[in-house]
Formats: structure tokens, sequence, C-alpha cells
């Protein structure tokens, strides 16, 4: 849904730069990643935005359908990784997302509702 990330489509590669696509997400030049997070100004707001949150012990989370390894590997190119606990990432390789599919299809509601139960939020 591109809360955190803009994806770009790449030139040299002739594809989209999504999450769910590994290969490519390794492969993007620091500039590219830049650019897949909306540019340095962007960057910087979500920092700013993420402080604030983490100031005042906001529990972060990510629950994405793409890859786990993607997105720790494109925050952690952006620097904003710090912000999140890598095991506070979920992606579509995550045993926790798979826990909760219905048939072949990963549901985001059914972990969202068990991170809830579990945090007695």
């Amino acid at each position: 849904d591109s809360t955190l990330s803009d994806p770009q489509y790449l030139d040299r590669l002739g594809k989209w730069a999504i999450a769910d696509k590994l290969d490519i997400c390794l492969a993007m030049t620091q500039s590219e990643i830049i650019a897949n997070f909306g540019g340095a100004q962007r960057i910087a707001q979500l920092d700013t935005m993420l402080k604030s949150l983490e100031d005042r012990q906001v529990h972060l989370m990510i629950l994405s359908l793409g890859r786990t390894e993607c997105m720790i590997a494109q925050l952690k190119a952006v620097r904003l990784l710090h912000y999140f606990r890598t095991e506070d990432i979920f992606g579509r390789d995550s045993n926790e997302l798979r826990k909760h599919n219905s048939g072949r299809v990963l549901c985001k509601a059914a972990l969202i509702q068990a991170l809830r139960h579990n945090y007695n939020w």
C-alpha cells in the first residue's frame, strides 16, 4: 500500500522495484532505494515521524506482502531500520504471516488480530 515506500520502475531492469521481488530489491543502487522511499526529503520526514512515535514509546511493526529480507535491507539502507525490531517486521515469507492464511491467500487481517490478542491491544 506504499505506506513507507513508493515503488519505482527501474529502467535498467525493465521492472518495478516492489518488496515481493527480492532479486530486484537486492540489486537496487542506493539512489534507487532513496527514490523508492520518495527521495531524501521524504526519508527525513519519515525519520522525524518515526522518531516522534519512538519518543512516545509506540510499538512499531511492519506487516507487508513484501519479502522480509527486502524490507530490512531497504530500511537499513535509508537508516530507518533502527526504529523497528526485526522480529516485528512481518513479510510474506514470515512464519507468522504464513500461519494466518486463508487457503493459498496470506491474510494480514488475521495476523493483526492475533497480534492484538497477544499484546492485549
